[in-house]
């Protein structure tokens, strides 16, 4: 991918807040608002670009899995609505839930649930026997961005830098104290809604205890 993408957010960051784009702590600042505002968003959106979908896993009787280890050093996170064993999808619940209804996990006589813990740990209650292909859609952890040169890490299609220049700026106007921060942070917002709501990218919650019938 050309510097010119990764070249171009910073300067459309630096020019509103007087940056000189040359000077290594301003540098710094901007990329690590373009690191945060991809980052922190993660959590709540599948980026469309970090999406890999279809993955598998074979099981080995484990109640949890690092799927660090058993899909990659980039995994971050399982998408929503994705996990399958065969054809039969395995719906998501709230750890805490599993933690309170079966807190040893010997429960045998429930449908199959998955959970995460800290994301990269994945795990099935009850647990599956040894040799089953698990499949899932799975979102990567995008490199940190630490100089305009990492253009080759950097992973998103033209259509989302408008977004992620938005997040920077709004981040770089609080840091600076402008009075428009406020405003570029609602326009940060109405950017997200209208990317990632629309295309239906928005990261759904686990399922609560009282949306559980056993």
């Amino acid at each position: 991918m050309s510097t010119d993408y990764i070249d171009n957010i910073i300067d459309d960051v630096s020019g509103p807040i007087s940056y000189d784009p040359t000077d290594a702590t301003h540098l710094a600042r901007i990329l690590r608002w373009v690191n945060a505002c991809i980052n922190e968003n993660m959590m709540e959106y599948n980026w469309p670009e970090l999406i890999t979908h279809n993955a598998t896993f074979t099981t080995d009787g484990s109640q949890t899995y690092d799927l660090t280890s058993e899909i990659g050093a980039t995994f971050w996170r399982v998408i929503d609505k994705s996990v399958r064993i065969s054809t039969r999808q395995i719906p998501l619940v709230a750890k805490q839930h599993i933690d309170s209804f079966d807190p040893n996990r010997t429960r045998g006589d429930v449908a199959r649930y998955c959970w995460e813990e800290g994301n990269q740990v994945f795990g099935l209650w009850p647990a599956e026997s040894t040799g089953s292909t698990v499949y899932l859609d799975w979102l990567a952890k995008p490199a940190t961005l630490t100089d305009s040169t990492t253009d080759a890490l950097f992973p998103f299609t033209l259509e989302n830098h408008g977004v992620i220049r938005a997040g920077a700026l709004w981040r770089g106007k609080q840091f600076e104290g402008y009075d428009d921060a406020k405003s570029e942070e609602m326009s940060f917002y109405r950017r997200l809604k209208d990317k990632f709501h629309k295309s239906n990218h928005v990261r759904m919650k686990p399922t609560q205890a009282n949306a559980i019938q056993f």
